[in-house]
């Protein structure tokens, strides 16, 4: 096991360069890479420094930026916002299944709350680890950023680890399959004791954490750089909506100037109120203004143009930034609109089955090792088996008759059967819309002798014409 440590202990050193980055695209996607004092205490030293968005306004601006940053801007986020949009694959609702078994016991909504705000970090971060646990009988969750853990993942199957490593605090949690540590530093020599385990051992067998990267790792355990189209945009976009604000302030309209002595000829500070009045005393004194009014309309158009370029070659309609087209869609065009992002969802749905059944199987372990103590006696055993993850509609819902509309049209066309118009409409089960549909064609047959909407067929009679006789007076 020191070897392990050892290991470890090699790859957070490695990590250092990965952890800023990753915390720097954090800072982006929670929103902390600004604050008006300036400075924020780093998560990693806790020593007040630069934010983020202070730091790149320093960059370009290196002798305005304290001004600037006072209208700093974040406020579009192409970071967090493409990311929620495209992770809602959890935000309707979805069924799991074991067996083909409901378990409610672990489909709660705990779960579904903890995976809807999981799905889009992993996206942003590119991964993110959940910890599945039991206090006082409930299953909980707790989660871990990429930028706070190193891992040693298995060589032979990437998405199991042998061992991680993650900061909590000041400490370090170490899990391999064997033993369970907690450091008061990173040089792992002497773990804090605890008096319940004091020989660190581990009670699950394995290691009770589960990697949920954004995509299956190739090549490479981490994805760092994944998401970071969408970082810089963000933070680009936040640089030019600041200058423009900047821009709004000092060339949104004509700049007064006044010419004199100071204080002899007018008031120094008359200028800055428009609310006083101007008077110029001396005789050479003058006032006039400048016209250094910039395109403000033209400079926020050009912004969200290059914005909804960014968010096009994700799958997303770059209307919804620029904001061109705000008249009522109908269902279909919207679908249209959507396709390549529902493209993007539905390759995450698959990716997440897998994390599901992984996430399911070390969680039926760690219940089954903590259900022996007195305060989780509550719990029951999790079957063992496949997990089945049944995921919600994300795609934008055809009005009703919309969707009769298209389900005729198909019926005629002969591109679909009665029964699968009735399960998709009606819900249905195979079976009961099976005996509907022969109940409907019965119906149909009875009805083409009785109703007068379905008459029967007239049976062909030979009709003989007689010709009028013609009178030769009326000739």
């Amino acid at each position: 096991m020191i070897e392990i440590l050892k290991q470890l202990k090699n790859a957070i050193g490695r990590d250092k360069e990965r952890h800023l980055y990753i915390e720097n695209v954090w800072n982006v996607y929670s929103g902390s890479w600004e604050d008006s004092s300036l400075t924020t205490p780093t998560l990693r030293s806790g020593k007040p420094s630069k934010s983020l968005i202070m730091k790149e306004l320093e960059k370009r601006f290196p002798v305005t930026w304290k001004k600037l940053a006072r209208n700093a801007d974040t406020s579009i986020n192409l970071l967090r916002w493409a990311s929620s949009k495209v992770g809602n694959i959890y935000d309707v609702p979805t069924t799991r299944l074991v067996n083909d078994e409901e378990v409610p016991q672990y489909d709660t909504a705990i779960l579904q709350q903890t995976l809807s705000q999981l799905v889009p970090l992993s996206y942003a971060l590119r991964n993110m680890f959940i910890r599945p646990m039991v206090v006082e009988g409930e299953i909980l969750y707790d989660v871990i950023r990429p930028d706070q853990a190193t891992v040693l993942p298995d060589p032979l199957n990437p998405r199991k680890l042998l061992a991680i490593a993650y900061k909590v605090g000041t400490r370090y949690v170490v899990w391999t399959k064997e033993n369970h540590w907690v450091f008061g530093s990173q040089d792992f020599n002497n773990p804090i004791l605890n008096p319940e385990n004091p020989n660190n051992v581990n009670p699950y067998g394995i290691v009770p954490v589960v990697s949920v990267p954004n995509d299956f790792p190739i090549g490479s355990f981490w994805d760092t750089f994944g998401s970071n189209e969408l970082y810089t945009s963000s933070i680009e976009t936040a640089i030019a909506l600041t200058d423009l604000r900047r821009l709004q302030q000092v060339a949104s309209h004509k700049q007064p100037y006044l010419k004199g002595d100071p204080d002899k000829d007018f008031d120094r500070f008359a200028i800055l109120d428009p609310a006083n009045p101007i008077i110029l005393r001396g005789k050479e004194a003058t006032a006039g203004v400048l016209d250094l009014k910039a395109d403000l309309q033209q400079g926020m158009s050009t912004i969200l143009k290059i914005a909804g370029a960014v968010l096009s070659f994700m799958g997303f309609n770059p209307k919804i930034v620029t904001g061109e087209s705000a008249s009522p869609q109908s269902g279909f065009a919207i679908l249209l609109q959507n396709a390549d992002l529902e493209a993007v969802r539905d390759k995450l749905r698959t990716t997440w089955t897998l994390h599901e059944q992984s996430l399911y199987s070390v969680t039926r372990q760690v219940v089954e090792v903590e259900r022996l103590h007195p305060e989780n006696s509550s719990l029951e055993s999790l079957p063992e088996g496949q997990i089945t993850t049944l995921f919600g509609d994300t795609s934008n819902p055809l009005s009703p008759q919309e969707e009769k509309d298209y389900w005729h049209s198909r019926l005629q066309g002969g591109t679909t059967t009665l029964v699968d118009v009735l399960m998709e409409l009606d819900g249905l089960s195979k079976e009961s819309a099976e005996e509907k549909a022969l109940e409907i064609e019965e119906y149909k047959n009875r009805s083409a002798v009785t109703s007068t909407f379905f008459p029967p067929p007239m049976e062909e009679t030979e009709e003989t014409i007689e010709e009028p006789e013609v009178n030769e007076e009326d000739i």
